[in-house]
């Protein structure tokens, strides 16, 4: 910390440089000594000591954004809330989001594994092609939230005939966001079918 003279202020970086497990907010008394000098006679001056009290919020990443804040403490990929439901440390980033690929079966029947995952565009009441997901981390489990009706999932695959029962009279086609474990999304638009 410094005192700048000219406009009579302290400034600076206060630095911490360790936390207590899941602190966030520490406040911190620092004694101050200063002089004090009389410009005008009889040019007297008298020294005192202070106590400044600092409030520091972590920023465990660096990233400028206090944890009291930020969603992703440690910087990771992973989500707070993400890594305290996994019982891993959201301020430790040794911890890295696993990436999630598609299994697919393509047009011409040929089996493709760690593809990128793709949105995909369905018909209701027509069988999908069935698709799976995996990732590249053997300890991680993919939860999908939110199928649509006459979807699921055995084992790794997703199948099924898409069914929608909210049409609205001028709707013809409902996106629908699959929610992923780790927040990742994958979108399918389902398109209304006339022959139903």
């Amino acid at each position: 910390m410094r005192f700048n003279e000219d406009n009579q202020t302290i400034y600076g970086t206060y630095a911490l440089w360790s936390f207590w497990d899941d602190d966030e907010v520490r406040t911190v008394e620092v004694k101050v000594e200063l002089s004090v000098r009389n410009t005008n006679p009889p040019y007297d001056s008298s020294d005192t000591t202070i106590v400044l009290e600092f409030t520091v919020l972590r920023d465990t990443d660096g990233d400028g954004d206090p944890d009291i804040t930020d969603p992703d403490d440690d910087g990771d990929g992973i989500s707070d809330e993400d890594e305290k439901e996994n019982g891993t440390d959201p301020k430790n980033d040794d911890v890295t989001a696993p990436k999630i690929f598609g299994l697919y079966e393509d047009e011409e029947g040929v089996y493709r594994d760690g593809v990128p995952l793709e949105d995909r565009i369905e018909i209701e009441g027509k069988q999908i092609r069935e698709f799976g997901m995996q990732t590249d981390s053997l300890d991680s489990l993919i939860d999908v939230k939110d199928l649509p009706p006459g979807i699921e999932c055995i084992d790794w695959g997703y199948s099924g005939t898409p069914k929608v029962d909210d049409w609205g009279k001028n709707e013809e086609k409902k996106s629908i966001q699959l929610l992923l474990r780790h927040m990742t999304q994958l979108e399918m638009l389902l398109m209304k079918s006339s022959n139903l």
